[in-house]
């Protein structure tokens, strides 16, 4: 049975939308909330979109069965590096408040 009917890919399909749009909000903010700012989103841009390709690297060791941790900690460097943007974009705005 492939992976879609047995509910295996079920997980993947579901981050796909999320870890497409994530450097989709970096970019239209960066140009509205000052330099530093715009500097820090098109970091994060750039730091997601290259750690959004390192998880295909282990695509041969994934179908072998081997082990890849890696993966899990690239995964997890981009979701809390997203947080932290989300985190400092408020701050931002809050900041630009008073």
């Amino acid at each position: 049975m492939d992976g879609i009917r047995d509910g295996r890919n079920c997980k993947e399909i579901t981050k796909a939308p999320t870890h497409l749009c994530c450097p989709v909000n970096p970019s239209e903010t960066a140009t509205t909330l000052g330099l530093r700012f715009r500097f820090y989103s098109i970091g994060t841009i750039l730091v997601y979109l290259v750690l959004g390709i390192l998880p295909f690297l282990g695509v041969a060791q994934v179908e072998a069965g081997q082990s890849t941790p890696w993966v899990g900690l690239v995964e997890r460097i981009m979701v809390y590096g997203y947080m932290l943007w989300v985190l400092i974009l408020a701050n931002v705005l809050l900041r630009a408040e008073k």
